[in-house]
């Protein structure tokens, strides 16, 4: 049991950890002197309307604003997580999770409307949407777990959130956003 209790909270760390590096500080975010030449409105066609004006300024809140959800989602599973033991049923796992996986869905179809928006970071965003789809096959996944299976999922978990904190991070650095603090 302790082996398991490890590793769920070695997975409810990294699930932390990750979406840490999502957010970032609710103030504004800062704008570098390359960042004012670039911060010029961005026209491009919309998918439902017929024109979208995004500044860089005016991403990065909407990335903040995006991830909120997901990140309290995220928080309030890692929480969760926890108090996991080697006896933790998957069907209270995976319903426990799914709050987490609709924020990460939402989440993603947010990101690309910021990247059809302000296409400067469009290819970072679309690499962060990706990123998430691991993850939220993981949380889908959560079910299928038990005692003997669950050591690898977390681990599993935890490695694709970690990669969705790299692709965070530079996103943060396209937008001009402070890294979180974990």
């Amino acid at each position: 049991m302790k082996r398991v209790r490890t590793v769920i909270g070695i997975g409810a760390s990294a699930c932390s950890l990750a979406l840490a590096g999502c957010g970032g500080s609710p103030s504004k975010p800062t704008e570098t002197p390359s960042a004012k030449n670039s911060s010029q409105p961005t026209t491009v066609a919309a998918r439902t309307t017929a024109a979208a004006t995004m500044t860089k300024q005016q991403a990065g809140h909407a990335y903040l604003a995006a991830v909120a959800a997901a990140n309290a989602a995220g928080a309030a599973l890692a929480r969760k997580m926890r108090a996991y033991t080697d006896s933790t049923p998957g069907s209270q796992i995976s319903a426990e999770a799914r709050p987490f996986e609709r924020r990460l869905n939402e989440l993603n179809g947010k990101l690309l409307e910021i990247a059809t928006a302000y296409p400067p970071v469009a290819a970072d965003l679309t690499a962060l949407v990706t990123a998430y789809n691991p993850v939220i096959r993981d949380l889908r996944s959560a079910t299928a777990q038990n005692s003997v299976s669950a050591r690898s999922w977390l681990q599993r978990l935890a490695s694709d959130l970690t990669t969705t904190k790299t692709a965070a991070a530079v996103v943060h650095s396209d937008l001009g956003i402070p890294a979180a603090n974990s």
